[in-house]
């Protein structure tokens, strides 16, 4: 290496990469020697040289800016296909996917045969899907399987676009053709969408997964095969969350809602506060007449769903039903304190109702006391909070300047007596 080395910065080129050659022949993975050998054959003008070197370099290390800079600038006149290639991958290593997009879309018109064309369209189709253009996404794997690209990832991902835009048909018709292909990895994907399509029938046909036909026998009505499937793999599941659920659904669907609730709480050993978890907590506690309990689980399931409205919607009628309820009250408060501050007002003041201890409640409601200008109110809060917690960072970090504030300020009898000393003389 040293003999190399001292070569390249006597500038004898040539001798430096035919050392760097005998040193790669022996350790070709060595990113080091890659990058020497595409930085000197590009200086000795070898680009067919340095262009495979660098194209190795990027094998070695994907996320290599300078290899795919240098790949750009030696295919920029020869090889424009490969150009918008590197162009789009140095795009997508920066998280700039919409200019990623434009390079692939330049790379497939540049290509001048089927495999370059479809390689770079595969690409093009997953960063549309990646952007949430669903719509492109699907028409450019469509090409793809029109052109007969072989790669079972084509149909994998088009299913999955149908099947999360709610085209579950149109997801199934695609595995099936898949299956036609001769695909058969894909039949447990196809056999959950068969679930999602309220046909167990199929999906137990095409699945090998113990506890997906367990699913299936209840959903086909077999309760009492599913629990007598479940009996005899219990010790293989017992860490299983998904066995949990399932047994949870045998429970609710044989009307013993305290047993179901017993597995959705084991359940959440293993998956805490899960989708699953919410939506069947509500569930069981609809069919047992807690109308309370049931809002508050569905505003937890659409709030980790994203849904924030329908969550707030599903709160704000728990609150009706039972507005003494500390917790609540404290969750739809710090809801709209991140939402609407000024709302969230109403329920700090209901929390410090029920809760006249609340440091959180009286934090907050000194804030918004500080945002419209009630510095005299504030300070009421904060001497509550003082007294409660003396070492409190906000009473520590705000209490003196605002009681500065009030020792600075003006009181309405001596403004009004400055007002008639500038009118009267």
């Amino acid at each position: 290496m040293v003999s190399a080395e001292q070569f390249e910065e006597n500038g004898q080129y040539d001798l430096a990469y035919e050392e760097y050659k005998k040193m790669y022949a022996n350790n070709p993975k060595n990113i080091h020697l890659l990058e020497r050998l595409g930085h000197i054959a590009s200086i000795l003008n070898k680009k067919d040289e340095a262009e495979k070197f660098y194209t190795e370099l990027i094998k070695q290390d994907s996320r290599n800016i300078m290899a795919y800079e240098q790949l750009m600038d030696i295919c920029s006149e020869t090889n424009r296909y490969k150009y918008y290639v590197c162009k789009g991958e140095l795009h997508v290593i920066q998280e700039q996917f919409e200019h990623a997009i434009n390079d692939y879309k330049k790379a497939v018109d540049k290509a001048d045969n089927e495999h370059d064309i479809n390689a770079a369209r595969y690409i093009l189709a997953t960063l549309y899907d990646g952007v949430n253009k669903e719509n492109q996404a699907i028409d450019e794997y469509l090409k793809l399987i029109d052109s007969n690209f072989d790669n079972e990832n084509i149909y994998l991902n088009l299913a999955n676009i149908y099947s999360k835009t709610g085209f579950i048909e149109s997801a199934i018709d695609t595995l099936e053709k898949a299956r036609e292909k001769g695909y058969n990895n894909i039949n447990e994907e196809l056999a959950n969408l068969y679930i999602k399509a309220d046909d167990p029938q199929k999906a137990i046909e095409l699945t090998k997964d113990e506890l997906l036909k367990i699913r299936c026998l209840m959903d086909m009505g077999k309760n009492d095969e599913a629990y007598s499937t479940m009996q005899s793999v219990k010790d293989k599941y017992l860490k299983n969350a998904k066995f949990h659920s399932l047994l949870a659904q045998y429970y609710y669907q044989t009307n013993n809602f305290d047993k179901a609730l017993e597995e959705v709480e084991e359940h959440n050993k293993f998956e805490p506060n899960s989708l699953v978890t919410y939506q069947m907590k509500a569930l069981i506690y609809e069919k047992q007449g807690d109308e309370f309990s049931s809002h508050v689980n569905w505003a937890k399931f659409y709030n980790l769903k994203g849904d924030k409205d329908v969550s707030m919607n599903e709160y704000m009628i728990a609150y009706q039903l039972d507005n003494k309820n500390i917790e609540l009250v404290t969750t739809i408060a710090d809801i709209l304190d991140t939402t609407d501050k000024n709302h969230s007002v109403e329920f700090y003041e209901r929390l410090l109702e029920l809760n006249p201890n609340s440091k959180r409640a009286l934090q907050k409601l000194a804030e918004f006391r500080e945002r419209i200008g009630d510095y005299h109110e504030m300070i009421n809060y904060m001497d509550k909070l003082k007294s409660l917690d003396p070492r409190n960072p906000y009473i520590i970090q705000n209490y003196e300047r605002i009681q500065d504030k009030l020792n600075n300020q003006s009181s309405p009898l001596d403004f009004i007596k400055k007002l008639f000393k500038g009118t009267m003389g």
